[in-house]
């Protein structure tokens, strides 16, 4: 699952705007814009565009990616790119 993929499924558009707008980028748009403008704001680095998104987040998308959401907001990340790099 690519970055874009996970972003597009297990976060809501409401949390990508409250994160791009901390960022200074275009709030409104499609969830896909939204995402678009994110990445290129991050460059696309997994682990650089997911710390922007508080703790809370990350652990519902670690529940809904089947992995703990437990530990260090790094070790969530971490946890969240190894089951993005899962094959499916």
């Amino acid at each position: 699952m690519s970055l874009t993929s996970l972003l597009e499924k297990h976060i809501l558009k409401e949390r990508i705007i409250e994160v791009n707008r901390g960022l200074g980028i275009r709030v409104s748009g499609t969830k896909a814009e939204l995402i678009k403008d994110l990445l290129a704001e991050t460059d696309r680095s997994p682990k650089g565009t997911l710390r922007l998104f508080n703790k809370p987040v990350l652990q519902d998308v670690c529940r809904k990616l089947g992995v703990s959401p437990s530990g260090t907001k790094e070790q969530i990340i971490a946890r969240i790119i190894a089951a993005e790099q899962r094959p499916a």
